[in-house]
């Protein structure tokens, strides 16, 4: 009898252990899964910085060695000179300050013959910059759901205050963006949602039914703003790239072969140093054409992998179930992450 006993005792601490087991590995490996976000983000936002440096350098230096061309993040250069044969050896590849007067009273056709406008600065950064930060906040939260769900004792208040905070002050940020901002809507309302529903979850963080149902039911209208949130920052890599195709390489690269003769190109030196920021624009246009949007890709891998989890919360899944669900779900999560960082970093 007591044999019997010790032999039902031990198999109930091993099953204990083993669930404590199950517990403490998520909780460790949801932890990673934060490192690995903050790792890909960090390399995105790296990958963002390279861009607009080089956007930049190509501004700097055209702007640097065109004395026709003033100040601005944007110019107006001659289109038609070389082709109409009324090439003017001093003329500079912009505008002068007469021939912009006329260029902006024209109508569009006459306009459109005279000076083609050159955006220098197409892209602003404080969208895309705003957008990893919502996705790093995310990131956290979803550490805190993961370790809860795996143990619901674990306590979470303290760190989605921490979170809800950290979006406020966001919240904030965005409310300055330019309206021309494409993202801004998409941003402000992901923001005010999450911060209601972080607000419900702090308010039940020590009833772990009621947390469970908060994220069954309003956890994929967090899923869907960041997918918008995704989109967004898709159309910022297709618009980059047509806007420096278009105004930038294309319009400069024309520029060149109609006044490569000119005294303004006389040496080698003024040709390199023209060129050189051409071609240095035209690799990178080409880098990230080649791969995919790097943000949109992280934000929808948090994005997938907050609907698994939901799902193992809700569906009607065992214990166990459960537990191999999240592992998994942090798994492909982390190697998710670890693609899109060393696809950010190659694109560099």
């Amino acid at each position: 009898m007591k044999k019997h006993r010790f032999i039902v005792l031990f198999c109930v601490a091993a099953l204990l252990l083993q669930a404590c087991g199950s517990s403490v590995l998520v909780t460790q490996e949801a932890t990673n899964t934060v490192s690995a976000g903050k790792n890909a983000i960090s390399e995105v936002n790296k990958f963002h910085n390279s861009i607009f440096d080089t956007q930049n350098q190509l501004a700097a230096s055209l702007l640097a060695r065109n004395s026709s061309c003033n100040f601005g993040t944007s110019i107006v250069i001659h289109k038609n000179i070389a082709r109409a044969g009324r090439q003017k050896k001093e003329q500079g590849l912009c505008l002068s300050d007469a021939e912009l007067k006329q260029w902006q009273s024209a109508d569009p056709k006459e306009k459109s013959l005279l000076g083609q406008k050159i955006d220098l600065m197409p892209m602003e950064r404080s969208s895309l910059t705003s957008s990893m930060d919502i996705l790093d906040a995310f990131a956290v939260y979803l550490d805190a759901i993961n370790k809860h769900t795996a143990s619901p004792t674990t306590p979470i208040a303290s760190t989605l205050k921490g979170v809800a905070e950290e979006l406020a002050a966001l919240q904030g940020n965005v409310k300055i963006l330019p309206d021309a901002v494409s993202s801004k809507v998409s941003q402000s309302t992901a923001l005010s949602d999450f911060i209601g529903y972080l607000e419900k979850l702090i308010h039940n963080s020590n009833d772990a039914k009621e947390i469970a149902k908060i994220v069954g039911t309003e956890g994929e209208k967090q899923e869907q703003n960041l997918s918008v949130i995704a989109t967004d920052a898709d159309s910022f890599y297709t618009t980059y790239i047509a806007s420096m195709n278009a105004t930038l390489t294309t319009s400069l690269g024309d520029y060149y072969n109609r006044n490569k003769g000119s005294k303004e190109f006389e040496s080698v030196d003024k040709r390199e140093s023209f060129l050189l920021a051409l071609f240095k624009q035209q690799q990178l246009n080409s880098k990230i054409k080649a791969s995919t949007s790097t943000a949109g890709k992280a934000i929808r891998l948090f994005v997938s992998a907050h609907r698994k989890l939901r799902d193992s919360i809700t569906g009607k899944y065992s214990e166990e179930q459960k537990a191999v669900i999240r592992e998994e779900n942090i798994k492909e999560l982390k190697e998710g992450l670890l693609q899109v960082a060393n696809a950010a970093r190659l694109a560099m």
